[in-house]
């Protein structure tokens, strides 16, 4: 059954997508529809930082109303590996965002989902992303805050540990113990540790993520923050739930926030 106790199993409502599916569905059902209500889709030109194997492009693409874009992923295996398809307009590029290829230009629209927080140099970054922005141009920023109950990654266990909301407040050496992962329909067990130390490296809350796009000289155009956020809505049947007033008083709401959508624009 959909719902708790299916985020407190190890199948999701997603099992059997491929993690490209997973994106394709996650941005068509989630990202398209907010960012369509926000700003103008048609012809812009999209660049996907930290692309994984494209699977958000791919359903730009499919939408339609992109006039094309670049997807940069950092593990040259997951674009050599890929199911996308390139044509003359989209198509991927294993790069690294901190020293990009000028050649890949410029983008109307750039997306950094599910990227931030498993990147020690947010404030780099983010300035790095802001600086590939057209004039007039927009980002679209989403992440899980490292206080929220399940900020550790901790969901990604093979055990019990994945129902322990806040785990990963304990020290590090308990927490990896406890929550030792396992493979899971998306990747190996190796991989979800790297995932789990990154974002514990990382500690991303929101305060920090805001005063970065402050000092990038971007400004917040838009902002949800959610209880339940649209990634936990579609895999594993939960009903989305935003933030409310919660999200608006400082320290409670890093540890209540589970997910934020952010639109950003040059100041």
């Amino acid at each position: 059954m959909a719902g708790l106790s299916t985020f407190l199993s190890r199948r999701t409502v997603t099992a059997g997508l491929s993690y490209f599916d997973y994106q394709v569905e996650v941005t068509r059902l989630a990202v398209i529809p907010w960012l369509a209500r926000r700003t103008l889709l048609d012809g812009v030109r999209i660049g996907d930082f930290g692309a994984h194997q494209g699977g958000a492009l791919h359903a730009f693409r499919e939408d339609g109303r992109a006039g094309g874009g670049v997807g940069v992923e950092l593990n040259e295996s997951l674009v050599r590996t890929s199911p996308f398809v390139p044509d003359g307009r989209f198509r991927l590029a294993a790069g690294d965002l901190l020293s990009l290829d000028p050649d890949l230009g410029d983008f109307d629209l750039v997306l950094l989902h599910d990227v931030l927080e498993h990147v020690v140099e947010v404030e780099r970054v983010v300035e790095a992303a802001a600086a590939r922005l057209r004039p007039g141009g927009g980002m679209f920023v989403v992440f899980p805050p490292y206080g929220s109950a399940f900020g550790g990654h901790q969901h990604t266990a093979a055990g019990w540990a994945r129902a322990a909301p806040f785990l990963h407040f304990l020290p590090a050496p308990l927490f990896f113990r406890l929550a030792r992962p396992g493979a899971n329909e998306y990747m190996a067990a190796a991989d979800a540790l790297d995932d789990m130390r990154s974002v514990r490296s990382t500690r991303l809350t929101l305060a920090r993520a805001e005063r970065a796009f402050a000092q990038a000289g971007l400004r917040i155009a838009d902002r949800e923050l959610f209880l339940v956020r649209p990634e936990h809505s579609l895999r594993y049947g939960l009903l989305t739930r935003g933030a409310g007033a919660l999200g608006w008083i400082p320290g409670l709401r890093e540890l209540a926030v589970s997910g934020a959508h952010y639109l950003l624009t040059r100041g």
